[in-house]
Parts: C-alpha cells; structure tokens; sequence
C-alpha cells in the first residue's frame, strides 16, 4: 500500500506470479511423479530381471519363470536410499525446492542404474556357475 501510493496515475500493482504458490505446486507434482517412477521401476525391475529360461524343452508357458529375488535387490535399494537421503535433508535442514528435486532425479537415475546393472551383474555370474558369493563380489568388483 505504501509503495502503490507513490506511483504515478493509472499504474498499479498487480500479482503476476505467486512464487510459494509456483514452489509448491511444483514440489507436489515431483512427489507424484516420484511415486509413478518408483512404481514403474520396481514393476520393471521385478519382471526384466527376473525372468529366466528353464532348462529342457518345455511347453511354452513352462519355458520361463520369474525369480524374484533380483527384483528384490532393486525394490529395496530405491525405498531405503530414498529414506535415508530424505532423512539427511531433514537432519541438514534441507527443503524441497527446484535444485534439490533437480538433484534428487539425478541421483535416482544413478541409483537405478547401479542396482540394475550389480543384480543383472550377479544373475549373469550364477548362471555361468559361480557361487552366490563369489557372483556378488565380482559384480562389485567390476562397477568400482
């Protein structure tokens, strides 16, 4: 009010953008759109890594089966980095705005494509004949 009385005749002051407003509207589609991914992934996850061949000449919907454990190797990375990083923003007082979220599906990519590339790594090993433990170090050993 102060600042529209000093203005000159027939200019006034008009709300263009409400910036909180902007923030939060943004904020609340990446958490959607989070949710979808993570969803996504984890229905991809469970059902691309898992898939195998049986051994033999099997009928044809005898031929596959889906191991679920690899996917369970994705589906619990995602949920627990995700608890943790959103723990570490909370403890460093760090909010959700356009350049943490813009980091935040960064480090989500990465993340993904670590899993997936350690579990496709290991599965890859076992059925070459490797043990388990053997499988997963190896994984390991090659990513770093």
């Amino acid at each position: 009010d102060r600042i529209a009385g000093t203005l000159p005749a027939g200019v006034k002051l008009v709300n263009v953008q409400d910036q909180p407003k902007a923030v939060s509207t943004s904020v609340n589609e990446f958490v959607k759109v989070l949710i979808e991914a993570v969803v996504i992934v984890l229905a991809v996850s469970f059902i691309s890594l898992g898939v195998h061949k049986r051994p033999g000449n099997n009928p044809l919907w005898k031929r596959w089966y889906i191991d679920p454990r690899p996917g369970l190797v994705v589906g619990i990375t995602i949920p627990l980095v995700l608890a943790v990083t959103f723990l570490a923003m909370w403890y460093w007082g760090i909010g959700l705005h356009k350049i943490s979220l813009g980091s935040l599906i960064i480090a989500l990519g990465l993340l993904v494509d670590d899993a997936i590339i350690a579990v496709e790594m290991m599965v890859l090993k076992l059925e070459e004949g490797y043990d388990k433990v053997r499988a997963a170090t190896f994984a390991y050993e090659i990513t770093a």
